[in-house]
């Protein structure tokens, strides 16, 4: 199987990391259960620039480089590498990639093919690389991800997802295709098992 696999928050505990940063520079006290949607925005009461340049500050920041793995994402992807494809998709802007691949190697040394960036999080709109079109550019049958967004953009595209639980992606049922995970070990039985359902049918 060909797999894709979100960074942020499935990856690396960007969500803690960043949190601390934040909070010790605006000397507030949030923690990651206090963001119960995928907008910065809307946590921090700020602009959508000025929550964006927090997220630009912390990505050039040395604490950017200290992000820990997520609980068992480690062993989890030594497991299925053995046996399958892996991919990185995030949607990290390509300024990153220098840091990005450091931890990378680091933590996942030679576990993936190659890591993709989409620059999906970004203040500019329109048409762009989007996960759907990575997915389908390299074959990927299945996805791991954390953001709503994310997640229904692919299983539109008819690509089967795991939705790993977060505070932030709560809000709404779940499309077709996209099955909710609690931990990367509930992942690696249902990968080994065959137990991932796909979207019915591609919107």
């Amino acid at each position: 199987m060909i797999i894709g696999v979100d960074l942020d928050s499935v990856l690396a505990d960007f969500q803690k990391t960043f949190l601390e940063f934040v909070n010790a520079h605006n000397r507030t006290s949030y923690k990651p259960e206090d963001v119960t949607v995928y907008s910065y925005p809307d946590v921090f009461g700020v602009s959508k620039e000025s929550a964006y340049q927090q997220v630009l500050d912390f990505y050039n920041s040395p604490e950017f480089e200290t992000i820990p793995p997520i609980d068992g994402a480690v062993e989890a992807v030594d497991t299925l590498t053995q046996k399958n494809t892996l991919y990185i998709v995030t949607s990290r802007p390509h300024s990153t990639d220098i840091k990005t691949a450091k931890w990378v190697k680091k933590h996942f040394p030679d576990k993936f093919a190659q890591v993709i960036y989409t620059e999906q999080y970004s203040l500019k709109t329109g048409e762009g690389l989007t996960k759907a079109t990575v997915c389908k550019q390299h074959s990927i049958t299945l996805f791991i991800e954390d953001a709503m967004v994310y997640a229904e953009e692919i299983a539109r595209a008819g690509i089967a997802v795991l939705l790993l639980d977060s505070p932030w992606n709560q809000q709404t049922d779940l499309l077709s295709g996209i099955t909710r995970v609690n931990s990367w070990g509930e992942i690696v039985n249902l990968v080994g098992v065959g137990g991932i359902e796909p979207p019915t049918t591609a919107l």
